[in-house]
């Protein structure tokens, strides 16, 4: 019979793991438990295959690591009957964390166990256990993982070279709490472990082409995976093979100075900062590290600002740095990467203080993300300023004034004259009053449609066309200051993600309040509109009042409180 703390099973369905995995979950965040896999609802032994037992350790362990976090800790025991197996998952009780059940179609969920079942934890479960571990570094939680499993031979070289040859040993790891002393991984471990597979271990670099992302594609992309200690020196062997750097230093003394685009411990120092201070908590988002002529934007999950306030575009010597992971900080620290007391931000600053304030490192933060923007020294800010400003507008009418379209065809105007005193008009109607054919008034229509002069109400037997305000047009745009186009434009991209669908729960109008609540910056309908799009977003249907994007509901602004 089924309990708080055991479950049986025949067999675990291939088609749906979270059934299975919220089970996990919850023995995790209750009492502990056990799933018997290969025995009926009664309990009675059934057996499966020793190939199939292999089958099933494989599937359990790569959905456990895909979809739990931190990762359930469990084991196996195996039930040998004759020829057949059954196999037992021992789940540990989690003290010091909740384990989320975590998929990307959905919310991360709490399950817990209650008497035969497993269900959701409401949220006074959910508070309890929140405060409960929040008394706890996140980073030394165990993940399930052995120490004998895994090797820190990337670290120990690190470390060894910043040591004066010292060797790290099993009993410094336990020290350094990447190891508990039941020699389970923590999260800080899973973090430094050569090779590491752990899902918000990996960093994605793209070079763009321009100095705004826009409509553009990317010119290249790389995504790497592993240990701290080699995405450190994987990004910075990437930037160094960006064809906009140049990079070069020349001896002073006994050290050598770089003078190229950017110093390789500027490059380090920011690289440290956004491993240390990630957020291990948001799952699944990995460090992106942009690489424009003009800069590099190194984007980390988790905000380093207080209250997770809305920050653009401000000087690095403003913030005051929070230590988010207590372990991989020290870790970082023992291995001269990271300062233990103070920022490494100074070192950043330090590096542009004698360069033009145009080349000083700038950060933007969010409630869900911090990213650090370091310029290129190389790059010739006084002569071409003025091009970060600009933005390519697509050859579209509908970025045009109304008086520059009516310049260009002047049957614009007249047409929009008569729907205006005849808002019922008709095709037929229009040809009669204007001396053309059914077919040319069907081409202007189309084209006005499309240069969002009109649209069209209601179907086409018993609907009308009707005059889209100017305020409701993408070309309204255009009366913003300069600075402003940029930064609203740089908003949109920071702040969606694009995803193949169009995203119907949210429209221009909505959206243009929450960049308002956000932001504090108020656009019209029609301004939004246009930032959308040139922030490479595409739009559902144009003929709308109110407009849909391509924008995944995971996007950083749907996410924060609106």
């Amino acid at each position: 019979m089924e309990t708080k703390c055991i479950e049986y099973k025949i067999t675990l369905d291939k088609n749906n793991p979270l059934q299975w995995l919220k089970t996990l979950c919850g023995f995790a965040n209750t009492l502990g438990g056990q799933i018997f896999v290969g025995y009926n609802d009664n309990g009675d032994f059934v057996g499966m295959t020793h190939k199939e037992a292999d089958q099933l350790v494989r599937y359990v362990n790569h959905f456990v690591k895909q979809h739990t976090s931190p990762m359930v800790q469990y084991k196996f025991k195996y039930d040998k009957r004759d020829n057949k197996i059954g196999v037992i998952i021992d789940v540990s009780r989690r003290n010091n964390a909740i384990t989320w059940l975590v998929d990307s179609a959905i919310s991360p969920q709490m399950y817990i166990r209650v008497e035969g079942e497993t269900v959701l934890a409401s949220v006074e479960e959910m508070e309890l256990a929140l405060m409960r571990s929040n008394l706890y570094e996140y980073d030394k939680t165990p993940t399930g993982i052995s120490g004998e499993d895994v090797s820190f031979d990337e670290l120990s070289e690190e470390y060894r070279k910043n040591n004066d040859d010292e060797t790290l040993t099993t009993k410094m790891l336990k020290s350094f709490e990447l190891i508990t002393h039941d020699n389970s991984l923590t999260i800080a471990g899973y973090v430094f472990c050569d090779n590491s597979d752990y899902k918000n271990m990996q960093v994605v670099c793209t070079t763009w082409p321009g100095n705004d992302r826009g409509t553009d594609a990317y010119a290249d992309s790389k995504n790497f995976h592993g240990s701290a200690i080699s995405l450190i020196n994987s990004t910075i062997n990437y930037i160094k093979n960006v064809g906009y750097y140049r990079f070069g230093g020349q001896k002073e003394g006994m050290y050598r100075k770089d003078i190229g685009s950017f110093s390789i411990s500027s490059l380090r120092e920011a690289m440290v900062n956004a491993i240390a201070h990630r957020d291990y908590k948001i799952n699944g988002n990995e460090i992106s590290v942009n690489c424009y002529p003009n800069r590099i934007e190194i984007t980390s999950p988790g905000s380093m600002v207080q209250n997770g306030q809305t920050v653009t575009n401000a000087k690095l010597e403003s913030i005051v740095s929070v230590r988010r992971n207590k372990v991989i900080c020290d870790t970082f620290v023992k291995c001269k990467l990271m300062e233990e007391k103070g920022s490494g931000f100074d070192k950043i600053i330090n590096d542009y203080s004698q360069l033009d304030e145009n080349y000083f490192p700038r950060y933007c933060a969010n409630r869900i993300s911090f990213t650090l923007i370091l310029k290129n020294k190389k790059y010739d800010f006084g002569l071409t300023a003025l091009s970060t400003t600009l933005i390519n507008y697509p050859k579209t009418g509908m970025f045009e004034s109304r008086e520059e379209l009516y310049k260009r065809n002047n049957r614009f105007k007249e047409i929009e004259l008569l729907i205006s005193a005849h808002p019922n008009i008709t095709y037929v109607q229009l040809a009669d009053e204007l001396g053309l054919t059914r077919d040319g008034i069907k081409y202007n229509i189309n084209k006005m449609k499309e240069d969002c002069l009109i649209r069209r109400v209601g179907n086409s037997v018993s609907g009308q066309y009707v005059i889209v305000n100017d305020l409701d047009r993408p070309a309204y745009f255009h009366v913003l200051d300069a600075d402003i186009k940029v930064k609203i434009v740089r908003w949109c991209q920071t702040q969606f993600v694009a995803t193949k669908t169009f995203n119907k729960a949210y429209t221009s109008y909505g959206l243009k309040h929450i960049l308002e609540r956000q932001d504090n910056t108020y656009l019209t309908n029609g301004q939004f509109k246009a930032a959308m799009l040139l922030a490479g977003f595409l739009c559902e249907d144009i003929n709308e009042l109110n407009w849909h994007f391509n924008i995944s509901k995971r996007s950083p602004a749907l996410i924060l409180p609106n």
